[in-house]
């Protein structure tokens, strides 16, 4: 098999339209994701990459995005619509993605990865081809979802990534109706399962055989609170600017050592519950790491275990439930640990 790379101005205004769209529903705000421009990527590789392009420019520019159905992303409708954000990109001088070295070692990878992945999700020959389409724009990678196998995989890859995001976007477009639709699994279900796929199963070897794991794994801890607060808050002067529609946000408080929601105190909690509870308050909207919630559900290091955390945060959120408030207030953020929304 051989995959094919494609990259076009075109594309690239479908990305832009993707990322907006999902910008307009609230869905980076609420899963925790970072919108910036490219430039922030040296401070953290977590961000989604937008544009700053002048999109007000654009008549019902958040509307029209926000409406948009992309379930195939290259059959958006509004063509007039794509057709002016490849204008507005064509302003910021575009540059085609410098990605020799990345097509090169997955060459090398491709055939031994794909065949593994296959074994691992019992699906043999489930793949028919691979289209990669790179971007200066997104998250690090997003794929259409497969409906029928073989499959035709295709995958918008951000500049920055390598071979490991590419296997998770495979897993991914490979699994997420299983997971998603006949296991009855949640977006957090989803994200934890691929991460373990590509960073603990077999499958991780044989990508360790071409490239080291360590350029998959985002360097976070090195990013001080501080430091992602101060992100947080240049993202929402940026999409300020950019006319983007606030988010509602959410009315939690610690009153006398005990959580509240719009005004009625959380009960029923046991004290490591609500400690990490009133944790998650304390840094409301902010990322809080495995290892902070860590020192306070695990008695001694050896008892650390990310899965046990997933277990005890999972029934932190049934206990939110009972108490008549969503459990998705409480988001997983992959690779990094939890945020409350």
């Amino acid at each position: 098999m051989k995959t094919d790379w494609k990259w076009s101005l075109e594309l690239e205004a479908q990305r832009v339209a993707y990322v907006a769209r999902n910008i307009a529903k609230g869905f980076y705000e609420v899963n925790g994701f970072t919108v910036l421009p490219s430039k922030y990527l040296k401070n953290d590789l977590d961000i989604v990459v937008f544009p700053d392009i002048n999109v007000k420019r654009i008549p019902n520019f958040w509307s029209r995005v926000k409406d948009l159905n992309i379930g195939n992303w290259q059959d958006i409708k509004d063509k007039e619509l794509l057709k002016d954000i490849r204008y507005l990109i064509l302003d910021i001088r575009l540059k085609k993605p410098e990605i020799k070295k990345l097509q090169n070692t997955w060459k090398l990878a491709e055939a031994a990865v794909i065949k593994e992945v296959e074994r691992v999700l019992n699906k043999p020959s489930s793949i028919r081809s691979i289209s990669i389409y790179p971007s200066n724009f997104g998250p690090s990678v997003s794929y259409n979802v497969t409906n029928k196998l073989p499959a035709d995989i295709e995958l918008f890859l951000r500049f920055d990534q390598n071979i490991h995001t590419i296997a998770e976007g495979i897993i991914s477009s490979l699994i997420h109706n299983d997971l998603l639709f006949e296991l009855k699994g949640s977006f957090r279900d989803k994200e934890f399962i691929i991460d373990w796929l590509v960073k603990e199963s077999s499958i991780s070897r044989f990508l360790q055989k071409y490239e080291k794991i360590e350029k998959f794994v985002p360097t976070t801890k090195s990013i001080s609170k501080k430091e992602r607060s101060k992100l947080n808050e240049i993202s929402r002067k940026f999409l300020h600017k950019l006319g983007c529609p606030d988010v509602k946000k959410v009315n939690f408080f610690i009153k006398t050592g005990i959580p509240y929601f719009n005004s009625k105190p959380i009960r029923n909690l046991t004290w490591q519950e609500r400690r990490i509870l009133c944790i998650f308050i304390e840094n409301l909207s902010s990322i809080v790491d495995f290892d902070a919630i860590g020192q306070t559900i695990f008695r001694q290091e050896k008892d650390y275990s990310l899965w046990a955390m997933a277990k005890f945060i999972q029934r932190l959120r049934e206990k939110l439930e009972v108490n008549g408030i969503s459990g998705d207030h409480i988001q997983t953020v992959r690779k990094r640990g939890y945020l409350l929304r």
